[in-house]
């Protein structure tokens, strides 16, 4: 049932989150990865780019930059879209790396 969600939550994020770092909890490892990578196609399917913000100073190759060090590739990819997702089994480098985009 949560594999029918991607639509939903993508749809709430961009009703509600007015262009602005949004944090969606769910229950698992594997869903917090399989959310991201729907939220990155959903995007790019609909809008044709990624939830880097044109409106907000962002620098998109420091971002792929801290990108290529992270050790979990799926993270690696939807970073470079403006996603990411945390969970307790992270590396803590790659938990920190994400954290100072946020910051």
């Amino acid at each position: 049932r949560l594999m029918a969600m991607g639509k939903p939550v993508y749809n709430a994020v961009m009703r509600h989150s007015d262009s602005k770092p949004s944090i969606i909890f769910v229950p698992s490892r594997r869903q917090a990865q399989l959310t991201a990578i729907d939220l990155m196609t959903y995007r790019q399917s609909i809008e044709g780019d990624t939830f880097l913000s044109k409106d907000v100073d962002v620098d998109a190759d420091g971002i792929a930059k801290i990108a290529s060090t992270l050790r979990e590739p799926a993270l690696q990819q939807v970073t470079t879209s403006g996603i990411s997702f945390l969970h307790d089994g992270m590396m803590e480098d790659d938990w920190e790396a994400i954290l100072g985009l946020y910051r």
